[in-house]
């Protein structure tokens, strides 16, 4: 028989009979005559099927089967897919050809099926048009789908139908040319379905695991077998298994099936016979792939060394994210079209309100639900904002950018990066386009990040580049952070309500003492590990290691230099190393990488050197290179590959201690940590983050009995919220905040006139050891009611006293009064201020010089700049490096947080009255924001310099403050001064900058706070 001509000889042939037009049996087969026939099967795949198999004593047959169709079932035109009746016995091929030329001829209908539910639901609706018209159409909608993939590309301009290029997620790719790529990623990401997911009437059994746990050493084999079995009407051919990693590893396989058949006729079984045999020490993974030709099924294949029970797929349940799917917590539909309309204000308010009125109430149930409904509104309410904030930087139009190929990966410039404008972490997805052609969108995951550069990686068969072309770029907001806080609203009453309610809403009645827990038992006397430890440290450390009341949250009231790190420190080594009778598990947490990182070291230093006793959790995103070895060498850091990856579930048990930031913590119960492993959370920071972020891992890990600490200062910066519902109804004040205004932490009065917090569940830190008296006297009288004792080093605060840059000798604080120009540069938002860039400058070199009256030596790193807008930060480094003088910390406020210099130089930038409403409006820069104010003011142990425009900086109350300070104690110098405001100027001064804020224009948010940086 001639192949070439083979499909002529068909016209005799009635429509839908199978004839067989060639059995090999046993003879020797010509070489490549599989090939050849596979050929001329991918020519004519609606007519054609090949069938290899074995028939009784073992012969190998291969077998070509013909179904040829009448005349009329040709296949139809493309520019009228539908015009004519299927075959009389149509086949699933020939709907396949029909929808595909369908799709290609109609692109809103392509347009419409861009994700697997729509491509059904399209599909559907096709064949029910088609019926009406008495067209009857055979093949479910996933088959049609794959089967569409399997075309190649000439198959599909020959036959006039669309190619589906890849499948990945929930969302389907068309395109005319390319293969499936292999979609490792996706692969894992989807385990949860593919693994538990049969196809095409063919079961896979699952993996058999020994009673008593699996142990796999290195050099021994262990075997497993698998059974497939068709369980279908039809046959099916298995072509092979194959793995997911390629080259040389523990796994291998190999058939032992019925008389070595691979085609599985209906009922049909093969046996699949898996060896693990590892090659080197620790878990041995890989997926398995049984390729069924235009489908596949995959299992997924584990075998940890030494003892765990797991080498097998789904059915050992022993992957870590199996102990709970993070749910998606979309936007709910009705909120959107509230919030485009302007009523969502209402209903936000009708929600925090009926949440404050229930708290007052007796059904502790109800007060839960409308808190866990407040919550969820209001998180959801910010992520629209952050959507919208987020457009504002896409590429798009006359924006559109190039990319730079860098091997397989692509380099995209993106001004601001650098400075969190947009957000942009490792693993991100970024949407790009080709300007003009916005329907085909390609998703690149960013796999680098470099400053101001993104490392993009895209499905190389489908994202053709040429070098220099211009694309549209999108930024899409990784939403796994905010789903966190979602599942821990959810979780707040999961371990019950009174304990909810006795977290969430504490009250005098939970301190009864019927409702108070036994003392832990403490190796007595209580001794400090830090000697340095004061009578109000030892007293929050001594009332949190007892844990009496540790139903209710602990605070610790830290003001600024008081040592409120210091204390959580201690607190940490004490229920570890002190608690007898039990061995606590703390998990130690903050907003922040760099608060967590200090914690790590300073428990390290504390006696927590080893990694069997401390680890410091970090999330993939950060780059190893960033991170302080001290900190290192207790991370989850694979050291010869310097790569960030989450410990196995045992280790995190094993571990006393756990250092994680509040997002990554919240990772925890995803990766099988069950709640009540730890017994105490204490969250350092506390002050910084959403109340949703705080409880997030605290809701879903600890027990009833469990212990939660929180360390903050509510006076300090709170948490950066975008929409203003959002931050009107409660999302911008932090949980520390919100249970300080509660009764139970208030001051309560005592004989004498005298009032005191309850030491069982709150201590104020009132000595402050960072900044010298003249500097803490103004911020210990407007925020913390003059109760700060000032008892730092004299040495160490007294060494700038006699500094020559001073107007008055001994005092050191400078207000540097000067009337510069406030400045934006084309096409950015950011301010700048060139003249008082040099004025700053100028007080670094006189810093810095020898023989400036100081008592030490100066150095570039005891020197910090604050400055409030990016673009200011900018200028300054720039002219630090021209000088040579890296060593200079250059930042905004919130990067200041928590940290301390010998000499701090405020920058406040702006000089033109007319844009002071617009700053208050938009919570810019210092103005009008008391907890930014206090935070720049406190930075500063020897030294504080402020250099700005006085009769701008007036028009606030906490400035004029500051300038009135400074006026008093002789320490201001510069620019004339307005004569100071009496009561009615100050009416004036208020109304006037009232004025201005409904007068000016839109401003932008300053670059700290234009994205969240979530890991």
């Amino acid at each position: 028989m001639k192949l070439d001509t083979l499909s002529a000889d068909l016209s005799p042939a009635r429509g839908g009979d199978k004839v067989q037009l060639t059995s090999l049996g046993k003879v020797p087969k010509p070489h490549g005559l599989q090939r050849k026939l596979k050929s001329v099967i991918k020519q004519h795949p609606a007519v054609f099927t090949l069938y290899e198999g074995a028939v009784s004593g073992g012969a190998e047959t291969v077998s070509l089967v013909v179904t040829p169709s009448p005349p009329a079932a040709v296949p139809p035109q493309p520019a009228s897919p539908s015009s004519q009746g299927p075959p009389v016995a149509a086949t699933e091929e020939h709907t396949v050809i029909a929808f595909g030329q369908q799709l290609r001829a109609d692109d809103a209908l392509r347009a419409r099926c861009a994700k697997k539910d729509a491509f059904k639901a399209e599909y559907a609706a096709w064949k029910a048009r088609e019926l009406t018209d008495g067209r009857k159409w055979r093949g479910a909608a996933a088959t049609v789908l794959f089967r569409l993939w399997r075309f190649s590309a000439a198959q599909g301009a020959r036959l006039g139908v669309v190619r589906i290029k890849a499948v990945v997620g929930q969302r389907v790719y068309f395109a005319a040319i390319g293969a499936m790529a292999a979609l490792a990623e996706s692969v894992v990401e989807q385990r949860d379905v593919m693994e538990k997911k049969d196809k095409f009437g063919v079961r896979v059994t699952p993996l058999h695991v020994f009673e008593g746990g699996l142990i796999v050493r290195r050099g021994a084999a262990v075997q497993r077998t698998l059974v497939v079995e068709n369980a279908s009407d039809e046959m099916r051919e298995l072509a092979g298994a194959s793995f997911l990693q390629r080259g040389p590893g523990p796994f291998s396989s190999s058939f032992t099936g019925e008389d070595g058949a691979l085609v599985l006729t209906p009922g049909g079984k093969v046996t699949l016979t898996l060896t693990c045999r590892p090659i080197l020490s620790g878990m041995c993974n890989n997926v398995l792939n049984l390729n069924f030709g235009h489908f596949g099924i995959a299992r997924f294949l584990e075998a940890p060394p030494l003892g765990s029970s797991s080498f097998g797929g789904a059915a050992a349940n022993t992957r870590r994210a199996q102990a709970g799917k993070l749910p998606l917590y979309r936007i709910p539909g009705s909120l959107r079209a509230a919030v485009g309309s302007g009523e969502a204000g209402e209903a936000l308010e009708a929600a925090c309100e009926q949440m404050k009125r229930l708290l007052g109430g007796v059904s502790e149930a109800a007060a839960l639900a409308a808190y866990k409904k407040a919550f969820h509104e209001l998180l959801w309410v910010e992520e629209m904002q952050l959507n919208d904030d987020l457009r504002e930087f896409d590429l798009r139009a006359d924006d559109a950018t190039v990319l730079t190929p860098r091997g397989r990966l692509f380099a995209l410039e993106v001004r601001g990066l650098a400075e969190n404008r947009p957000s942009v972490l490792k693993g991100d997805v970024i949407k790009a386009n080709f300007p003009g052609d916005p329907g085909r969108v390609f998703e690149g995951r960013a796999r680098e990040i470099e400053r101001e550069t993104v490392l993009l990686e895209f499905n190389n068969t489908r994202f053709q580049y040429v070098a220099g072309q211009r694309i549209e770029i999108s930024f899409v907001l990784s939403r796994t952070p905010l789903r966190r806080f979602h599942q821990g609203l959810d979780g707040v009453d999961r371990a019950g309500t009174a304990g909810a309610a006795s977290r969430l809403f504490p009250e005098m009645a939970h301190l009864a003492t019927a409702q108070l827990h036994a003392a832990r038992s403490v190796a007595a006397p209580l001794r400090p590990f830090d000697r340095r430890i004061n009578a109000q440290q030892l007293a929050a450390v001594t009332a949190i290691v007892e844990g009496r009341a540790r139903h209710v949250p602990y605070i610790i009231y830290g003001p600024p230099g008081t040592g409120k790190t210091t204390t959580v420190v201690e607190c940490v080594l004490q229920c570890v190393k002190r608690v007898t009778g039990a061995e606590l598990r703390v998990l130690v947490s903050s907003p922040t990488n760099t608060a967590a990182d200090v914690l790590c070291k300073r428990l390290s230093e504390g006696g927590l050197g080893s990694k069997m006793d401390m680890l410091r959790v970090n999330a993939y995103t950060r780059n190893p290179n960033d991170i302080d070895e001290r900190v290192l060498r207790h991370s989850n850091c694979a050291p010869a590959e310097r790569t960030i990856e989450m410990p196995p579930k045992e280790e995190l048990e094993r571990v006393r201690v756990v250092v994680a930031t509040l997002t990554t913590a919240a990772k925890l119960c995803g990766e099988g940590i069950p709640r009540g492993h730890f017994d105490v959370i204490v969250i350092d920071e506390a002050g910084q983050a959403q109340e949703p972020e705080s409880l997030a891992a605290a809701s879903m890990l600890l027990g009833q009995g469990g212990q939660l600490v929180l360390a903050g200062d509510p006076k300090q910066l709170g948490p950066v919220i975008h929409h203003s519902l959002a931050k009107e109804h409660g999302l911008s004040t932090s949980v520390l905040e919100r249970l300080m205004e509660r009764p139970i932490y208030q001051k309560h009065p005592l004989p004498g006139g005298f009032e005191e917090y309850d030491p069982r569940v709150l201590t104020k830190l009132l000595q402050n050891f960072r900044a010298h008296e003249t500097l803490l006297e103004l911020p210990n009288q407007l925020f913390y009611e003059g109760e700060l004792l000032c008892r730092g080093d004299e040495l160490l605060l007294k060494c700038c006293e006699g500094w020559e840059g001073l107007p008055s000798q001994g005092v050191p604080l400078l207000f540097d009064g000067i009337v510069g120009k406030d400045q934006q540069e084309e096409r950015s938002p950011s301010w700048f201020n060139v003249d008082e860039c040099h004025r700053v400058l100028e007080h670094v070199r006189d810093l810095l010089r020898a023989h400036n009256g100081c008592s030490v030596r100066l150095t570039p790193e005891d020197i910090g700049v604050i400055a409030p807008y990016n673009k200011q930060v900018q200028k300054l480094k720039r002219l630090f490096r021209a000088e040579q003088l890296e060593g200079i910390k250059v930042g905004s406020t919130e990067m200041f947080q928590g940290q301390e210099k010998r000499v701090i130089i405020i920058s406040t930038v702006r000089s033109s009255p007319d844009w002071v409403g617009c700053d208050v409006r938009h919570n810019l820069g210092f103005l009008d924001n008391p907890k930014r104010f206090n935070v720049a003011i406190t930075r500063a142990q020897a030294l504080l310099i402020v250099v700005g425009n006085p009769n701008v900086l007036r028009l606030d109350f906490h400035w004029g403050s500051l300038l009135k300070h400074c006026v008093d104690n002789s320490a201001y110098r510069g620019v004339p001064l307005q004569p100071m405001p009496g009561a009615e100027s100050d009416t004036v001064a208020t109304s006037l900058a009232g004025d201005m804020e409904q007068l000016t224009l839109d401003d932008e948010t300053p670059a700290e706070l234009e994205m969240p940086h979530y890991e």
